[in-house]
């Protein structure tokens, strides 16, 4: 969690894609509720994990680790949608059942937020600098 109080901006900003930089939404502390759901996905994982290499052994653990990554790695370029369905498979969360799920998936709506691919591609490759660099996996 991060401590309460004024964020600095320590690097550039692009004022022209962006605006005026506001760290007044950086400053408010999240709601506790919203914490427990962050993390309890990566909780859960590290039981299951615990659990499996009690019953099977830390080979099969540092398997489903190695395979992890390479899943993980997988991506198409920005705008083209990716499902990462094989990482979803093996991490179980292909049998969550989410808001998504009965009310709307974002990712298939038709008003759906247009990508500057150019600066996708800066973000990706690290060559663009600003808060909205964290945007873009």
């Amino acid at each position: 969690m991060a401590p309460p109080g004024l964020p600095l901006l320590n690097d550039g900003h692009d004022n022209l894609r962006f605006g005026l930089p506001a760290l007044k939404q950086d400053a408010l502390v999240a709601h506790p509720v919203e914490e427990i759901q962050k993390t309890h996905h990566q909780i859960e994982q590290e039981t299951k994990r615990k659990l499996m290499e009690l019953a099977y052994g830390s080979a099969f653990t540092m398997r489903m680790k190695i395979e992890e990554g390479i899943l993980s790695r997988f991506q198409r370029p920005p705008g083209a949608p990716c499902s990462m369905l094989g990482l979803e498979v093996l991490t179980g969360r292909v049998e969550d059942f989410s808001f998504e799920d009965y009310l709307d998936d974002p990712r298939e709506s038709e008003t759906r937020p247009q990508v500057d691919l150019h600066h996708a591609m800066e973000v990706r490759l690290g060559l663009a600098k600003g808060p909205a660099a964290r945007m873009f996996p």
